[in-house]
């Protein structure tokens, strides 16, 4: 998972979350394929990505 890609860096998605105090250190482990994606974090990321790509091309038109 790309926190980036939203414009958050780990530590802020882990905030975003209210994960706690190693919500980054968690978000790393995803990252880098340690541990898997929590399916309810990885759904609502999805969601967020595609609502900012509706977004990018309502705003393109």
């Amino acid at each position: 998972m790309k926190p980036t890609a939203l414009g958050y860096t780990q530590q802020a998605l882990a905030n975003e979350f209210d994960m706690g105090i190693n919500g980054g250190r968690t978000n790393r482990r995803w990252a880098s394929g340690q541990c898997p994606v929590n399916p309810i974090v990885a759904y609502t990321v999805r969601l967020m990505l595609k609502g900012m790509e509706i977004e990018a091309k309502s705003e393109a038109s």
